[in-house]
């Protein structure tokens, strides 16, 4: 692939289990480029982070424009019964940033955020509330803007130049397949 786009998802690990998988990740993901720089390939990746539910989501019908007032609103335990506290919705901004500077701390590691934590945290009105679903979007909603984001991203970073050369990777690519499946018939 030339392009990698990753998010842990909306599943709860502590923080040395979360660090410790993101740890295990980097080889892989280094190695990933450096492939791609023998192949004079431009390849991209992104970490989208990750998004928590709005505990009392039916409450909201309009954005709120104040992060500090939302992430309260998200890491209060008053906000939260038994089921919906254990979904870790608090943690998620700190776990944010533990991947992030985990990600950083691999000076080679070249890797674009795409913020989904800020730009959902101020929309709590975009959820299913009649489904009691605090943590999911409608559609069409906010998580379209990611492929909008995603597209600014590479338009900012790729030349005509990059295209071709990708091209002619996949074209080499397609010829050797071809020609290892010729020979093996």
């Amino acid at each position: 692939p030339v392009i990698l786009i990753l998010n842990r998802g909306a599943h709860y690990a502590n923080d040395t289990t979360l660090a410790s998988e993101i740890r295990k990740l980097a080889p892989v993901l280094l190695e990933w480029q450096d492939a791609c720089d023998r192949a004079s390939i431009k390849c991209h990746l992104f970490w989208r982070t990750s998004v928590p539910g709005h505990p009392h989501c039916a409450n909201f019908s309009a954005p709120v424009n104040d992060m500090f007032v939302m992430e309260s609103h998200i890491e209060n335990p008053m906000n939260y019964n038994e089921t919906t506290w254990a979904f870790h919705w608090q943690d998620f901004k700190r776990q944010n940033e533990l991947i992030l500077q985990e990600l950083e701390n691999l000076e080679r590691l070249r890797f674009d955020v795409i913020d989904a934590y800020h730009l959902n945290t101020l929309r709590p009105d975009g959820h299913r509330p009649q489904q009691n679903d605090c943590l999911h979007n409608c559609y069409p909603g906010k998580m379209d803007v990611y492929n909008q984001l995603l597209l600014h991203f590479l338009k900012m970073q790729r030349s005509s130049k990059d295209s071709e050369r990708f091209a002619a990777a996949l074209k080499r690519r397609k010829e050797n397949a071809h020609d290892n499946q010729t020979n093996a018939s």
